[in-house]
């Protein structure tokens, strides 16, 4: 699991995503994540183009250009990375369920003074 200060960013593993769909240019991905969410979340140019490049350089995407417009392919490599972040996604996302949902241990229920600044955790008994 990577650090989340400093590992993957949120936007590398969509973008590698949407890319596995189908060669797309930069707008196209801005686009489609836009739609996606809603409108919720809309990255800008100066996050996109600079992380394709990045993708690029590092092989994981090749880039064709069809007129004025560059297409991004996702590579073997890009598709390994996705695999990758995708499982880190997944774990992240089992360890913030853990900490949100799934409350206190009962470790934490026997910790010296957790119930006495918990007052809502008699309810919780050890």
């Amino acid at each position: 699991m990577r650090d989340i200060t400093g590992g993957f960013t949120l936007l590398e593993l969509i973008v590698l995503r949407l890319l596995s769909e189908r060669p797309m240019y930069a707008q196209e991905v801005v686009h489609i994540f836009s739609d996606r969410t809603g409108a919720l979340m809309r990255p800008g140019a100066g996050s996109i183009y600079p992380l394709l490049k990045n993708l690029t350089a590092k092989g994981l995407l090749t880039t064709t250009q069809i007129g004025s417009r560059t297409f991004y392919t996702l590579e073997t490599a890009g598709l390994e990375r996705l695999e990758q972040l995708e499982a880190e996604w997944q774990q992240l996302s089992r360890m913030i369920k853990a900490l949100l949902v799934n409350g206190p241990r009962n470790t934490d229920l026997e910790t010296p003074g957790f119930r006495e600044l918990n007052p809502k955790s008699a309810s919780l008994s050890a």
